[in-house]
């Protein structure tokens, strides 16, 4: 498994036990899981009536559309997944593909999958985490147990100017009816000092602070891919036909 870490990219073994392991080497052999930084996603969670449940790849299809967003010929450049039903409604999560989708990261080596980051790490209901993914700040939210959205900060430091930030982005949620009550937030990351202390007081929860946890890839998979691996699948496939 390829996987951002907080400055470069990692690779991530499956050991005899089952459990993920960090390789001393950072480039992973071809195949096995490319893990999309969030910065190579968009994310956009949206309310349908429950009665749309059956059509909600479709529903998803024309919002990314909408949005301007390209389908990709052969790929699955957006997914989709329940959240949360609130009376009649229910709330999606949904990212979409960046336009390159790191592309020029996974090419060498084409992936059997690829995974959203978010997805991999043990955030709990109604909770929030923070990290640091090739350099760049990153979080992410979850809602009943489902990932809600995902964000890039503009911020470089955790400081009392991105405890704003952060507050500010919760309350955007919040006010579109999609966040439902914030009960803690992770930071996986080095931090100011009184950083917490700041977005504790911002967001009146829990702040919990520590390493970031080992990834580990969920037992449904998004589906996500890129129209530029599916037609190199293509070719090889009708390279292997040829023969």
């Amino acid at each position: 498994m390829r996987l951002p870490g907080e400055e470069g990219w990692e690779c991530w073994l499956l050991d005899a036990r089952g459990a993920w392991q960090k390789s001393p080497k950072p480039e992973a052999a071809a195949g096995g899981i490319f893990v999309i930084p969030l910065r190579c996603l968009d994310s956009s969670p949206f309310w349908v009536p429950q009665a749309s449940e059956g059509r909600l790849a479709e529903t998803t299809d024309l919002r990314w559309e909408a949005l301007g967003m390209e389908p990709g010929a052969g790929g699955q450049h957006w997914a989709q997944w329940p959240v949360a039903t609130v009376g009649d409604k229910l709330l999606v999560g949904s990212v979409a593909l960046a336009d390159d989708a790191c592309e020029e990261l996974w090419h060498r080596s084409l992936p059997d999958s690829f995974e959203i980051s978010a997805r991999l790490y043990p955030i709990s209901h109604d909770e929030a985490a923070i990290w640091r993914e090739l350099g760049r700040l990153v979080m992410a939210v979850q809602r009943n147990g489902q990932l809600l959205h995902t964000t890039l900060l503009s911020a470089r430091l955790l400081d009392a100017a991105a405890a704003k930030e952060i507050r500010d982005l919760l309350m955007a949620l919040e006010m579109q009816g999609l966040l439902s009550p914030l009960q803690a937030v992770h930071v996986w990351t080095e931090s100011a000092p009184g950083f917490a202390d700041a977005l504790q007081a911002a967001l009146g929860v829990r702040i919990h602070t520590g390493p970031r946890p080992a990834p580990h890839p969920p037992h449904a998979r998004s589906h996500l891919l890129p129209a530029a691996a599916a037609a190199i699948r293509r070719d090889r496939e009708k390279a292997r036909r040829r023969r």
